[in-house]
């Protein structure tokens, strides 16, 4: 009689352990959020669609100040760095809301600084021309402005005109022209 009550005992005992280890995880882990997070490891300059985003739970910590909780909001957006799969969307590492498609193309790094950014004030989603010293790239998009030792703007320009922006280097560089601000898709 005592191998099998004491063999009950040690199964209540575990099957107690459990459900206080349960109820312990439900009451301290209660700082949690819901928000998006990458559904997969996206890359820079990602054009975000449904398939790219899902919501789920994530432990508060881990959600950071500027998470969107709203997928009308991430849609048509693109990646300004490359983001891990289960990763927060943030408004800081996005850039603006785009016309469906508007990053399909070819992108380039032009050298920035206060002459080639109009001082600081072409951003991303402008539509600029780059006026070189044999050519002219019409309606470019300003994907980004990278800051810092090497500075860029980063622009979507058409593929038939990679060859006219790729030599380009030095002091020679183009200047560029805002033709419109950026305003929506």
């Amino acid at each position: 009689m005592r191998g099998p009550f004491r063999l009950s005992l040690v199964v209540w005992l575990v099957v107690g352990l459990i459900g206080a280890g349960g109820v312990a995880y439900l009451v301290l882990d209660k700082d949690t959020e819901v928000v998006y997070v990458a559904a997969r490891d996206l890359p820079a300059y990602h054009q975000l669609t449904r398939d790219d985003v899902r919501m789920t739970t994530v432990r508060a910590r881990d959600v950071p100040q500027d998470a969107i909780r709203d997928q009308r909001v991430l849609l048509d957006r693109y990646t300004l760095a490359a983001i891990r799969r289960g990763q927060p969307y943030g408004q800081a590492r996005l850039g603006p809301r785009l016309a469906a498609g508007s990053l399909a193309g070819p992108l380039v790094a032009l050298r920035a600084d206060a002459e080639t950014t109009m001082g600081g004030r072409i951003t991303q989603g402008d539509r600029v021309d780059v006026v070189m010293s044999e050519s002219t790239i019409r309606d470019a998009l300003v994907v980004d402005v990278v800051d810092g030792p090497n500075a860029a703007v980063i622009l979507r320009v058409p593929a038939s005109e990679v060859a006219d922006v790729a030599p380009v280097r030095g002091d020679d560089g183009p200047v560029i022209v805002r033709t419109r601000p950026y305003s929506g898709p």
